[in-house]
């Protein structure tokens, strides 16, 4: 028997519970160091706050995050008021068939729910039937026993969210309906009892609980380099960063994809990569340089200077108090050159297929006679799903295929250089990525060589049991608007 101590929590789901406590204490940090990043060193010191504009600030940004993970888990609640006993969603078959949970899998109207479910699906996610020659209405459906209904398990993970993910050696939180439980991820064996210890504390069954040993979040940046100087520029590709006098300041990486984005209200060219790719994650450094492939290209290789990567927020929810949030690893690059530099809303393809999970890299020799994946569109909050198929294309291991296996996971991950930090609402899935990965275009088909952009490849867990990017959507949270394709 585990013994009771007290931990503080309050069984409150509601995010905004420590919002009073702490509120006082960083609307001067946390707002100043989001708003004032390209403030002068003189404006900086001399701009003197206005209290109330700073209060409107924090509260439109803390009620925008607060939406962002409402939205990205919109369509799982809206399926939980039409299936009686909603336990959850997901996809299995390589994304042929549909799965429902529920914990009145004996006595619902299966025939009517499912038309209901499928009516719902095709008008708000029909990109899930992709998979099948007749989309949604085409796909077989079956119902499979649930212990604990959606809303419940959402409940319980809102209650242990904060103080969860504030424990020594967890990496992650999510609600997986595949499991119909909660999953915790450690980084070691020892942690495991105080996450038991939390769960009990706050009154959540023992088997409503998954608790597995990850390992450490680990970037996928590499420590060398394989790939050719590559014009026009298109995702997929790799990229490396140099200092203004030539000196080499991290491993390649990759080039995710080009966008327009408009810092002024003129659109211009951009592309995008990891911001952990860059000198230092979520800050700007606009002298560095950036090549595909590397400086030895000379100034044909040169492709541009960092221009955004916001810093991450403090909002009084998931712990970003007291560690720095975001919603993806992304930063925007302006892009030099003239317009033939680039091919836009295109990724490069590969020879052959890309690779199944458990047959290691893709080839990485660009298809020179079908060369690109075409974007044509991008995927929206209520496209993710478990069990979703999804590729990706990367400067190590090329084109690989895998399928997604957590959605809307929160992360805890440790950078040297600005300490612990704090992924919000991260996908994860069995792709096979390895260092130099970091910055992998992730997309689904949308009828060859059309593509849907799901977001953007960035780390590994520890002990490889998966793959982690952030959703597109979550890119544009950060970044703001862009023109993809």
């Amino acid at each position: 028997m585990i013994q009771k101590r007290e931990i503080t929590t309050r069984k409150d789901s509601h995010p905004f519970r420590y919002f009073v406590p702490v509120l006082c204490i960083i609307i001067a940090g946390a707002v100043m160091l989001h708003g004032c990043k390209d403030l002068s060193p003189t404006a900086e010191k001399d701009r003197v706050p206005d209290p109330q504009i700073e209060l409107e600030s924090l509260k439109s940004h803390a009620e925008s995050a607060e939406e962002f993970i409402r939205q990205a888990n919109r369509h799982f609640i809206h399926l939980a008021e039409r299936v009686p006993g909603f336990g959850g969603i997901f996809l299995e078959d390589k994304g042929t068939r549909l799965v429902i949970r529920t914990t009145n899998v004996n006595t619902i109207d299966r025939a009517s729910i499912e038309n209901d479910v499928k009516v719902y699906l095709n008008t708000e996610a029909p990109i899930v039937g992709s998979a099948v020659e007749g989309g949604v209405p085409a796909m077989e459906l079956r119902f499979k026993e649930a212990n604990y209904e959606y809303n419940q398990l959402r409940e319980w993970q809102d209650l242990i969210m904060e103080p969860m993910l504030d424990s020594e050696g967890v990496t992650l939180i999510s609600l997986s309906q595949r499991q119909n439980k909660i999953r915790v991820g450690i980084e070691e064996e020892r942690f495991e009892n105080g996450i038991s210890e939390l769960a009990y504390v706050n009154e959540i069954p023992e088997n409503a609980i998954e608790i597995s040993v990850t390992g450490a979040i680990q970037d996928l940046r590499s420590n060398h380099s394989l790939r050719d100087i590559q014009r026009p520029l298109a995702g997929g590709l790799e990229n490396n960063l140099y200092d203004s006098n030539g000196v080499r300041l991290r491993g390649a990486c990759t080039y995710s994809f080009n966008a327009w984005w408009s810092p002024e209200g003129i659109m211009t060219r951009h592309w995008l990569t990891n911001s952990h790719c860059t000198r230092m994650r979520w800050s700007v450094f606009s002298n560095d340089q950036y090549y595909q492939s590397s400086i030895t290209d000379g100034s044909a290789g040169y492709i541009g200077y960092e221009v955004h990567d916001p810093p991450g927020f403090n909002l009084p929810f998931f712990g970003c108090s007291s560690t720095p949030c975001r919603f993806s690893d992304s930063a925007l690059i302006k892009l030099s050159g003239n317009q033939n530099t680039w091919d836009f809303g295109t990724i490069a393809r590969t020879e052959g297929f890309g690779a199944l999970p458990g047959e290691g890299s893709g080839s990485l020799v660009i298809n020179h006679s079908d060369p690109r994946f075409e974007i044509v569109s991008e995927a929206e909050s209520s496209d993710y799903f478990e069990g979703l198929w999804i590729s990706k294309v990367g400067r190590s291991t090329g084109w690989t295929i895998g399928e997604v296996t957590d959605t809307c996971v929160h992360l805890n991950h440790f950078d040297s250089n600005i300490g612990n930090f704090r992924y919000l609402c991260q996908e994860m899935g069995t792709l096979f990525v390895q260092p130099g990965d970091s910055g992998s275009p992730v997309f689904a088909p949308s009828g060859p060589p059309q593509v849907t952009l799901y977001g953007i490849v960035w780390a590994m867990l520890g002990q490889g049991q998966g793959s982690v990017f952030s959703r597109i959507t979550g890119v544009k949270e950060d970044l703001g608007h862009m023109i993809t394709h």
